[in-house]
């Protein structure tokens, strides 16, 4: 006797969504793919917007899509990379002066009081 597992998450809206927009969720995501450039919140304001859909299902989808695919936020190395040089010899620096006021703070030790 198979038991059907609860389908819980973003997916768990997926039924309502196809049955309220008329369309397959896969319409939605490929739509959804075209935006790859766009953040989060802006691909759900997206489907608010031009598309007519509410907060939670347009939020649904989105969430599904980054977590399914290549549509995270990259790792900071690779902002960091995309960010002006000025910028990038910026954050290094304010990175390097914190970790020597860290180690002068505590007298070169990582941890512990004299």
């Amino acid at each position: 006797m198979g038991e059907k597992t609860k389908v819980t998450g973003p997916a768990s809206y997926f039924p309502s969504i196809e049955k309220k927009y008329g369309q397959p969720i896969e319409h939605w995501l490929k739509l959804l793919r075209g935006l790859k450039d766009m953040k989060h919140m802006e691909m759900v304001n997206w489907l608010k917007t031009k598309q007519g859909m509410g907060h939670g299902h347009a939020n649904a989808l989105v969430g599904y899509l980054r977590a399914k695919s290549k549509y995270k936020s990259p790792p900071p190395n690779q902002v960091l990379e995309r960010t002006a040089a000025g910028r990038a010899f910026t954050f290094q620096v304010i990175k390097v002066v914190s970790i020597a006021a860290t180690l002068a703070l505590w007298g070169g030790r990582s941890a512990g009081f004299r």
